[in-house]
């Protein structure tokens, strides 16, 4: 039963991805236009990016006593981005909770725990960045978004707190004979726990915070490559400030990979950026194009080493 249904996910998979490329053709035209070059360097970048964020869950597992391989680690931040780009609300984090309930016997709800713990960091580093980005534009330019300055403030704020101050075990406790709110209670209180695991083991928080870190800078280049490619010259201050905007569009990913939700938060920021509307949608094109045919190959590679691996332990 088992085999007859990885047989029908893979080909759930593959046929979403034939559906999505033949109904977005325009998305992939402007990789026609690009050097070769610096396409294949994108595309060595997104994947080195996507190892990361699988050792990251490695790192993070840790932290409950569980341990993965990293070609595992690896799988699953795959199968994670596949449904971000595909689903809408982040459908990703669907697909890796029921993988670690599944596989690695984790419930829902510690799952939900290890994907706080990477927004928080996420949040907590674009915060730091653009905070910096922002006040040294100000100060080089006199272009400034005081709106901007608020929300990422307040970010850095919250995100500090959550690093700082442990929450009581049960944060929620239950009252009534309410068996939905029992059970919302009973996760709530098993996410903090997690959440407290994590910060508590100082050694694996500074890991994950220098491997979110490292993403971040991932991310940068890849951005700075997908500008060259459209013969745009960005200040690196400016760039990072974009790097992290994009980054904010996870708080309301409303869409299949944010799909027009990043766009408009760059759109109404393009000037204090220093960029036109033009080129945020040029780039958005040029990312959608490579981070498609990215996921696409890793997905089909890491099936055929999976089977491999599988008719490998049965003989």
């Amino acid at each position: 039963m088992k085999k007859y249904l990885s047989l029908l996910l893979t080909i759930t998979f593959i046929s979403i991805f034939i559906i999505y490329f033949s109904k977005n053709s325009e998305v992939f035209s402007p990789l026609l236009q690009t050097s070769p070059s610096i396409l294949l360097m994108i595309f060595l970048l997104r994947i080195l990016m996507l190892f990361v964020t699988g050792i990251f869950l490695k790192v993070a597992l840790v932290a409950f006593s569980k341990h993965i391989t990293i070609f595992e680690s690896f799988k699953i931040s795959i199968l994670s981005s596949v449904g971000n780009y595909f689903m809408p609300f982040r459908g990703g984090t669907g697909i890796r909770a029921v993988y670690f309930k599944e596989k690695l016997k984790i419930s829902y709800s510690y799952s939900i725990s290890s994907l706080s713990g990477s927004y928080v960091l996420i949040f907590f580093t674009n915060s730091v960045i653009a905070l910096l980005s922002l006040t040294i534009i100000h100060i080089r330019t006199n272009v400034y978004s005081i709106s901007l300055y608020i929300f990422f403030l307040v970010i850095f704020i919250i995100t500090l707190l959550l690093f700082l101050y442990k929450f009581p075990e049960e944060i929620f406790r239950k009252k009534g004979k309410s068996k939905v709110l029992g059970k919302l209670s009973s996760i709530i209180n098993n996410v903090v726990k997690g959440w407290n695991f994590i910060i508590c083991n100082k050694r694996i928080l500074l890991k994950l915070l220098l491997l979110t870190i490292l993403n971040f800078f991932i991310v940068s280049l890849i951005t700075y490559l997908e500008f060259k490619t459209i013969k745009v010259s960005i200040p690196t201050m400016n760039l990072l400030l974009y790097v992290c905007l994009s980054s904010s569009s996870l708080l309301i990913s409303l869409t299949p990979g944010s799909i027009g939700i990043k766009e408009s938060v760059l759109l109404v920021f393009a000037s204090i950026i220093g960029i036109t509307n033009n080129h945020v949608l040029q780039i958005a094109l040029i990312d959608r194009g490579v981070l498609f045919f990215v996921l696409l190959i890793l997905y089909c590679l890491t099936k055929i080493i999976t089977k491999s691996n599988q008719e490998r332990n049965s003989n």
